[in-house]
């Protein structure tokens, strides 16, 4: 499976959340994140509307952060409504 794969059998304009295209796209970035583990690489993976105004790489390695095997944050930012959430993030007002 490669993402060329992925690309060439989706059949539609846009790979939509829950079909095959989708899932196969995640299981080749993961396949992808675990090469690169592999090789010794630590990637930093974020959405492609994130902008990094300088290298967080400092920051990821102070602090409590760099005891850490991996870091995640959420457009969902409401943590109670989080817990019960089946909507997909849909309780939030703003999710980017």
């Amino acid at each position: 499976l490669t993402g060329r794969s992925v690309l060439d059998a989706r059949n539609t304009q846009f790979i939509a959340h829950g079909s095959e295209s989708f899932k196969k796209m995640g299981t080749v970035k993961t396949k992808f994140v675990e090469d690169l583990l592999d090789m010794g690489v630590a990637p930093i993976l974020s959405d492609a509307d994130v902008v990094w105004m300088r290298d967080p790489r400092p920051v990821f390695n102070n602090g409590t952060y760099k005891y850490a095997d991996i870091l995640i944050s959420t457009d969902c930012i409401d943590t109670e409504a989080d817990r019960n959430d089946t909507g997909a993030c849909n309780h939030v007002n703003f999710n980017t």
